[in-house]
This record gives structure tokens, sequence and C-alpha cells, in this order.
């Protein structure tokens, strides 16, 4: 194999990696406590960022928040990762394709809108290549707006921009910001008394978060 790249490292990556082990918390704790405080201040969110598994998880998270289900319509890009789009199968929505904007790469506001309908439940639009979408103009039909933020990150940005209702980071290997995803993944800005559901049970059957138990922890 031919190693094309690698990874930047901290040096003291390791140590605090053998700290975590060593905490007996490897999936929550008081490291990912600081981690999303630390991202509150540096992204200066509205709310406070929760992390989950994986940017595929905080977008299921995002439709379950919404309430997407069966028969519902989502309107979505298909300039992306087959993960942006592959929960919205599992829900049993269906995905109206909007067109993308060959100059950008990004969902087309207008074709957007003609997609829109009374079973529109929500709008799924990928930030391409560093390039934010449309979304004051994608907000404008009063459907919520997932913004799969997983190639941009806003240090980057020198203007304020319109954001997704919610907004989900990938922290993989290429992307601008890594973690070690066995601990956490990505965030989505919601309101912070929700971050319960970071404990919902999950369907034995499909994997998913279970829907049931998502209800039992909403106040």
């Amino acid at each position: 194999m031919i190693p094309l790249f690698k990874v930047g490292m901290s040096d003291e990556a390791q140590i605090r990696v053998a700290q975590v082990l060593s905490s007996g918390f490897i999936g929550q704790g008081t490291v990912v406590e600081q981690f999303e405080d630390a991202l509150w201040k540096e992204l200066k969110t509205k709310t406070r960022p929760v992390t989950v598994n994986s940017c595929t998880a905080a977008i299921d998270l995002a439709l379950e928040l919404i309430g997407v289900g069966p028969g519902d319509e989502v309107i979505a890009t298909p300039q992306t990762c087959f993960a942006s789009n592959i929960h919205i199968i599992h829900r049993k929505a269906k995905i109206r394709w909007a067109d993308i904007d060959p100059l950008t790469g990004l969902i087309d506001p207008d074709s957007v809108k003609k997609l829109i309908t009374d079973k529109t439940k929500a709008i799924v639009a990928v930030n391409w290549a560093g390039k934010f979408a449309d979304y004051a103009s994608l907000k404008q039909h009063g459907v919520p707006v997932i913004e799969d933020a997983a190639h941009t990150w806003d240090t980057f940005l020198e203007t304020e921009v319109e954001r997704g209702d919610y907004i989900c980071y990938s922290f993989q290997a290429i992307k601008f910001l890594t973690t070690p995803q066995t601990c956490f993944a990505s965030n989505i800005h919601i309101i912070h008394r929700k971050a319960k559901i970071r404990w919902a049970d999950i369907d034995p059957l499909t994997g998913l978060i279970d829907p049931d138990s998502v209800k039992k922890l909403i106040t």
C-alpha cells in the first residue's frame, strides 16, 4: 500500500487517548463534555452542541426531532455521500430530489421551491467543498432545514451567513477537524434540554434510534 497522506495528529494525542481509555469512559465522559464546551465557544452557536457517534447519526437525530416518518416527503440533494440521505429511507419517507447548481455543486433553491408540497417535512442541504448552501432561500418555505456541514467549518468564514435549523458536522479522518470516531464524531445544534436523546434505546433489529424511547425522554 502506498500512503498518499497522513492525518495531522498532535504529539500529545497518544497520551490523551491513554488517559481517556484508563478513565473508564470510552464513549461519554468528562473529555466529551469538555469537547462540547470547546465547540460551543469555537462555533459560537446559539445552543450548546451535542456530540453523537457520527454525522449520519446527527442527521438521523435531526429527522427524529422534526418527526419525519412514513408517508412524509423530504427534499434532498443527490450530490453527496449516501449517508446524508440513508435515514430518510430507513424512516420510510419519500425523497424528492432537487436539482444541483452546476456551478457550485449545491442544492438549487429554485428547484426546491417547485418540489414543496403539503407533505414536505424537511429539507436536507449539503455544503459542498467548503461552500455553504443558500439557507436564507431554503428557510423561506417554513420547512425545517437540515444542514450537512461535513464539508465546511465556521472558522473559514469572513462574514456572517444564514445557517440551517439543524447543523450536522463530521469529524471523520478527512474532515477539517478530526477526532476518534469511537468517542465522538459530529454535533447537531438543538435545544440543550433535548440532549437526553443521546441516551435513547436502540432498536435491536435495525440498529437505529428507537422513536418510542425518544418520546419518553423529551420534556
